[in-house]
């Protein structure tokens, strides 16, 4: 699914391709210090502790829609940078993802037309 690989790749370059530039803000120190004293398996990248975030997405779709959503309830937290978090965009926005829909699409209307 185009939508879900483009997430999965913003978080594997850590926000680069929702937010360009250098991608997410990067952890506080406070931050930082707490994974340290977790557990080993913790990750310093952003966004990438548990795996929680970054792995579980739900699909849904119907001959008129489709649906990529976040299967954990604090994503928007993030994305929008609620509660004194900073912004850390997931997910395309429609400037983003469009062309790589159209291209979709495309490859799917000649493919059909043949």
């Amino acid at each position: 699914m185009v939508v879900d690989k483009w997430i999965q790749e913003n978080f594997a370059r850590q926000g680069v391709r929702a937010m360009g530039g250098s991608g997410w803000r990067p952890l506080s120190a406070r931050t930082l210090a707490g994974r340290r004293k977790g557990e080993a398996r913790r990750s310093s990248r952003i966004l990438i502790d548990t795996g929680a975030l970054k792995s579980r997405w739900k699909h849904q779709w119907d001959v008129n829609l489709a649906k990529v959503q976040s299967g954990v309830d604090y994503a928007d937290e993030h994305h929008y940078g609620k509660f004194g978090l900073p912004v850390r965009r997931i997910i395309p926005l429609e400037r983003q993802i469009w062309p790589l829909l159209q291209k979709l699409y495309k490859k799917y209307i000649v493919r059909v037309l043949k």
